[in-house]
């Protein structure tokens, strides 16, 4: 049980910081396309 907790954690950990890596990427594409145009 420990295992299977501690793993479906990682996987919402891992999930997140996907998700937060893709929100900071589309912002800095933003930014530049910004700043270019």
């Amino acid at each position: 049980m420990a295992t299977t907790s501690s793993s479906l954690g990682q996987v919402l950990l891992e999930l997140l910081l996907l998700g937060l890596q893709r929100f900071v990427e589309h912002t800095c594409i933003s930014l530049t396309s910004g700043v270019t145009v």
